[in-house]
């Protein structure tokens, strides 16, 4: 399995998933602000619009479908930042995780989040959130 990445990316969530489960992959990194970028007939195979992250394993490629669905939604204007972040929060009263008592996949994609909100100043405080993130730092994958 190989895996199309860039730094500071959803790829994160990409990599936080396949080491949680443990499969094998090779990393390819994809300069996406380079202007000398070209990309390969595999990665644009897998992603025809060049976006990371994005996986082939074997015969079958596929790039990551939630950086469509979280524009679209954002710019379609399906709800509140605000709202959210109070859901969120409230929802992760009294528990590590979000579905269960374990650790899921729903943990990597709002893990994944309240890492990269928190990285870029934009999680505001919050016990919740802050200790799930940190929470999910603290995972050895």
């Amino acid at each position: 399995m190989k895996l199309f990445w860039a730094p500071q990316t959803r790829s994160q969530r990409a990599i936080w998933m396949l080491e949680e489960t443990g499969f094998d992959y090779e990393m390819r990194h994809i300069a996406l602000s380079s202007p000398d970028r070209v990309d390969s007939t595999e990665f644009l195979g897998a992603s025809p619009m060049g976006k990371v992250p994005a996986i082939v394993d074997g015969e079958v490629a596929m790039s990551e479908k939630f950086n469509n669905v979280e524009s679209n939604r954002f710019r379609g204007g399906w709800g509140d930042f605000d709202l959210m972040i109070e859901t969120w929060d409230a929802a992760l009263e009294g528990r590590d995780w979000i579905v269960t008592d374990q650790f899921t996949a729903a943990d990597v994609m709002l893990g994944a989040s309240a890492i990269f909100l928190r990285m870029f100043n934009m999680l505001p405080p919050t016990n919740n959130l802050d200790a799930c993130a940190d929470r999910c730092m603290a995972r050895p994958a």
